[in-house]
This record gives structure tokens, C-alpha cells and sequence, in this order.
């Protein structure tokens, strides 16, 4: 793509620039403004100017579009541009970790955690990582779609994941932690309204909380309520488990949350557990990774986790 678009460009051209002319180039791009990029650089504006124009002239491609106040990149100076803001994060980490790193033979993992992992699961499923002096670990959050795109791009090394219909592109390899519990729980004011008996099916016309759709919870859970003719009032759809119990706790609703995750607000008096496991809604925590990422000591971590861990 590069040499398509600046095809001016060969080994002997490249030779002729330096670390600056492309770095200037590509905070310039970022600030859409030479005098915001003089302040962050503490280089004078006329210094950034004349290296952009020498890396304009050594390519033959005009960068950035000069009719206009702000300083637009012009079609060839996005490509260049695109590649560059994923080139200097990237060193830019790298040499940090280097200059940082816990160990001689330290390997960068990155880890990738589903929004339907409990707080303290996720804080579970990454310390014996992160405590490993072997590893320098990044742990990224997201939706289901974006975990599995950054795994394709090879931007993730290994997900946590509750959801069976992960299936990233290419060969992968998967660990079963172990199978998650769930059960329906509201607030107090909800619960003292229900009956002693048949709770469940008292739910009907009350607001609940589900999953979306990203998530196989949400079909699931579709399934359990047909099941046990249960017609509640769908006010929201939310991965976050954070937030459902925020809104549960503050407007009278229900969902079906993890055994693990609501233990503490049970405690406090804060959120009432209208049934036991729900059957058919438990999922599996499953660790996905590539089987190029797999060693002795990445395996004995899932293997421990697998084994201490309460979910």
C-alpha cells in the first residue's frame, strides 16, 4: 500500500531521511497545526516547517493541503500518516517496556477481557500474570467484536471470555477455566413486593436489565424467561456488570448477574438474591489464545487459575 500510493519511494530515498522529517511529519498530522506541534515538540515552528518540506520534496508528494488554515493531510500524507500512528505507539511502548521490563527473557502478553467478567475475576484471571516476573502484561477491556478484531490484528495475545461464539480467524487454541454461576437479584424494594413463593414467575411486569446481543447471555436469558413464562419490561441492555448493579440498587429492576459478582452487595444489604443458579444461563470462562503464544509456564498459569479460582 505504501509503495502504491508513494511510489517515488526506494531504499536509496529512504536512506536520505531521518527519524525527525517523519516524526514531525506525524505529530504535525496528529495536531492538525504546526505552532500546537512547535509547543509539544519545543522545536521552533520554522525548524518543523523546513523538515516537513525536505521529507515533501524527497518523496515528491505534497503531505498536507496548504489552502486551508488548519494543516489537512492531502491523500498520500493519510497514508503515510495512518502508518505512522500505529509505528510510533507501538516503539514507543516497546522501548518503554524495555527500559522497564521485570526480567531478562520478559515476553509482552496482552490481554484481552470480556465486559461480562466480574471485577474480581478479572483482577483473578490476570495477577498470576502480571505478578510473573517473566511477563509484561497489557490488558485491554471491550466488547466481544472488538476483542476478537484485535486478536485477528494480532493486538491481543490471549481473551477471557464468557461467551462460547468467540471463534477468532486462524488456529486457536482454548483452556475451560471453569463454569460461571448466575442468579437473578433486584433491590430491596422490589423483592419485599414479591410473593414467598413463585418469585420468579411474580417477576412478570417488572423492569429488567439484560445483555446485549453481543453476548450469548442475552439469548440465553431470552431462552430462560420463555421458558419459565416470565414477561418483564426490557428497560436496557448492558454488558457491564458494574452498571447493571449501580442501576439495580437505584431503580427497582432485576437481571441475572453473576453468583461471584454481586457476593459483596449481598453482604451489604444492597442487592437480594431472588433465586438460586439459574439453569441454562451459566457459561463457561474460557481462556482463547494462539498456540504460537503456548509454554510450559503460560499453560501452568491457566492450569492454576483453573484450579484456585472460585466462580
Amino acid at each position: 500500500m505504501f509503495n502504491s500510493v508513494l511510489p517515488n519511494i526506494g531504499k536509496q530515498m529512504l536512506k536520505t531521511l531521518n527519524f525527525k522529517h517523519i516524526f514531525y511529519f506525524w505529530v504535525v498530522g496528529k495536531e492538525a497545526s504546526i505552532s500546537k506541534a512547535s509547543i509539544i515538540l519545543n522545536v521552533s515552528q520554522s525548524s518543523i516547517s523546513e523538515q516537513i518540506k525536505i521529507l515533501e520534496e524527497r518523496i515528491n508528494n505534497l503531505l498536507f493541503d496548504r489552502t486551508q488554515k488548519k494543516m489537512n493531510l492531502t491523500s498520500s500524507g493519510k497514508v503515510l500518516f495512518n502508518i505512522l500512528d500505529e509505528f510510533f505507539p507501538a516503539i514507543e511502548e516497546l522501548f518503554e517496556s524495555l527500559a522497564n521490563h521485570k526480567s531478562a527473557d520478559v515476553k509482552f502478553l496482552r490481554i484481552g477481557l470480556c465486559p461480562t467478567l466480574s471485577e474480581g475475576l478479572r483482577f483473578n484471571l490476570c495477577y498470576p500474570f502480571i505478578e510473573d516476573i517473566h511477563y509484561t502484561v497489557k490488558v485491554l477491556q471491550g466488547e466481544n467484536e472488538f476483542l476478537m478484531n484485535a486478536f485477528d490484528k494480532d493486538e491481543i495475545d490471549l481473551i477471557f471470555a464468557t461467551n462460547d461464539n468467540i471463534n477468532p480467524y486462524g488456529k486457536t487454541e482454548k483452556f475451560v477455566i471453569g463454569e460461571k454461576k448466575f442468579c437473578i437479584v433486584t433491590n430491596n424494594n422490589v423483592f419485599k413486593q414479591l410473593p414467598k413463593t413463585g418469585k420468579i414467575k411474580a417477576l412478570t411486569g417488572y423492569k429488567y436489565i439484560n445483555y446485549t446481543p453481543d453476548s450469548d447471555l442475552h439469548f440465553k436469558i431470552q431462552k430462560f424467561m420463555h421458558k419459565n413464562e416470565i414477561t418483564p419490561m426490557r428497560i436496557a441492555e448492558i454488558d457491564d456488570i458494574n452498571l447493571t448493579k449501580r442501576t439495580i440498587i437505584k431503580l427497582d429492576s432485576f437481571s441475572i448477574l453473576p453468583v461471584d459478582s454481586v457476593k459483596n452487595e449481598i453482604d451489604r444489604g444492597l442487592i437480594r438474591k431472588v433465586s438460586g443458579p439459574v439453569k441454562g444461563v451459566d457459561s463457561r470462562v474460557t481462556a482463547i489464545y494462539k498456540p504460537k503464544f503456548k509454554s510450559e509456564r503460560f499453560s501452568m498459569h491457566l492450569k492454576n487459575i483453573a484450579r484456585t479460582i472460585k466462580l
